[in-house]
């Protein structure tokens, strides 16, 4: 760019110089044809003057206007096509942060790959390319709109075959569904397009030495608070079965997360709950919402159970009287912190156990209760946690926006979660306020009987969350409620 703007002003002060010597020309020859030495020639002579002079002024004001015109074109040639020549241009420091962006951003599709996989790709038989935008975070991809030309999942397939062969394992290939559009596919379901990106772009990062850093901190750290909670509780009582038993689900979970690469777990300390529970982050892309799906509830679920089958074998245990040298006491306000389990206990124990100051119970009971309060409170439909994803792939990202907003909404009034409610709420703004990055696969729905499941998991989150009332605690006989 710069050669070619030398050259324009080259030319234009040759011309300049041209026009100067002509009209120096023009004067030379008149001054030269006078036929007498009088005052008509001298009035004659003064006149040419004055009109060379002034035919000189003019050509020299056209000049110095080509020559403003061909530097305005040679400086606008030399600019970004985004600025324009009639509006007032970026400064220095603007244009250098622009490429700076440019320079430490993500790297962007290569044109001439877009160009390629256009012409080899897509077509009439797949997909009709009708135009395009920018796709990602940063517009550092490109979204491929259009009409589909066959059922979406075997078009995919083809696209995503062909990709591979064209240019390798360079860049993803991610079918969204359109953005804005006007109506629903007219073979049913939701229009798509075909978004691309670079692998190194696409696919999350590996796990640096600070992050393993910090992870065992936090490691250590529930270590203590789950320590503190075991020696608060008489934990040491269980039976060592219950070790193995965590061991098998341990075993579980990774047999359903096969071929999903996961990064190691953050875990999260609390000295009521002894824990959080644990942040884990896919280091893989996810084939479709069926995966992940199913993925984000195999460890609720699993955990889940195990919990529930330690509170209901705890209170069996609590109910029998050749137990009772193993039996811990409790505040019976404990039982008033979640409804269900309330009354599920009530259920069990009867009235008399449970309408006291403090109540008998085996410790298996108080850790059946921890593990699903933390099974509760990771199912939450809000952000980056295991509800959180589950409602990300069975209803989309926008129904996970609107329930995560009530979420938000309910732990800052304390409906749910109780005195925890502002902590894990904290904690979620923080750490895992962030939806799931889309699938490979992000249109194909998981199914009726998948959200069926989420549904009815929805619903018993709540009501293990939500607290008995006073009224409901003193007509049931759960605890001493005191009046005043």
């Amino acid at each position: 760019m710069g050669t070619l703007t030398s050259c324009c002003f080259s030319t234009v002060n040759l011309k300049q110089v041209s026009h100067r010597i002509f009209g120096r020309f023009k004067r030379f020859s008149t001054n030269g044809n006078g036929s007498g030495d009088g005052e008509d020639d001298n009035l004659e002579k003064n006149s040419n003057l004055a009109t060379a002079a002034s035919r000189d002024e003019a050509e020299e004001r056209s000049s110095n206007t080509d020559f403003d015109s061909e530097k305005s074109l040679a400086s606008v040639s030399s600019r970004p096509p985004t600025i324009s020549p009639d509006r007032v241009g970026y400064n220095n420091f603007q244009v250098d942060s622009f490429k700076l962006m440019e320079l430490l951003g993500p790297e962007k599709v290569d044109p001439t790959d877009v160009k390629l996989v256009k012409e080899k790709i897509f077509g009439y038989s797949t997909f009709w390319v009708t135009r395009e935008e920018p796709f990602g975070d940063l517009g550092e991809g490109i979204l491929f709109l259009g009409n589909l030309r066959g059922k979406r999942e075997e078009v995919f397939a083809k696209l995503q075959s062909q990709l591979a062969e064209l240019i390798g394992d360079k860049y993803n290939l991610f079918m969204v569904e359109e953005p804005n559009s006007e109506g629903p596919d007219p073979r049913g379901g939701p229009r798509v397009s075909f978004g691309m990106l670079r692998k190194e772009v696409s696919e999350p990062g590996q796990t640096t030495l600070w992050q393993y850093v910090i992870a065992l901190l936090s490691f250590l750290l529930t270590i203590g608070s789950s320590v503190e909670l075991g020696i608060a509780s008489q934990i040491n009582r269980l039976p060592p079965e219950v070790i193995n038993y965590f061991m098998r689900l341990d075993i579980f979970w990774l047999l359903s997360l096969k071929k999903v690469k996961l990064s190691i777990p953050y875990f999260i300390p609390n000295i009521t709950l002894g824990s959080f529970g644990a942040i884990t982050q896919f280091k893989s892309i996810l084939p479709d919402r069926k995966t992940q799906f199913d993925i984000s509830l195999a460890g609720p679920f699993a955990g889940a159970a195990l919990s529930f089958s330690m509170f209901a074998v705890g209170l069996l245990l609590s109910s029998n009287p050749d137990a009772a040298g193993h039996l811990v006491q409790v505040p019976s306000m404990l039982f008033q912190g979640s409804l269900l389990l309330g009354l599920i206990s009530r259920a069990t124990l009867g009235y008399a156990a449970m309408h006291a100051a403090t109540v008998s119970i085996h410790p298996l009971v108080i850790a059946g209760w921890v593990g699903l309060t933390t099974s509760a409170f990771n199912m939450l439909p809000v952000g980056c946690l295991d509800g959180g994803r589950a409602m990300q792939g069975a209803f989309g990202k926008n129904s996970l926006i609107g329930f995560g907003l009530t979420t938000y909404i309910l732990l800052g009034l304390g409906v749910i979660g109780g005195p925890l409610s502002l902590p894990w709420g904290l904690y979620v703004l923080l750490c895992q306020r962030d939806p799931e990055k889309p699938c490979l696969n992000d249109v194909t729905e998981v199914g009726t009987w998948r959200r069926m499941v989420l549904t009815v998991s929805i619903f018993l989150v709540a009501l293990t969350l939500l607290p008995i009332w006073d009224e409901l605690a003193e007509e049931l006989g759960i605890g001493l409620v005191t009046t005043f």
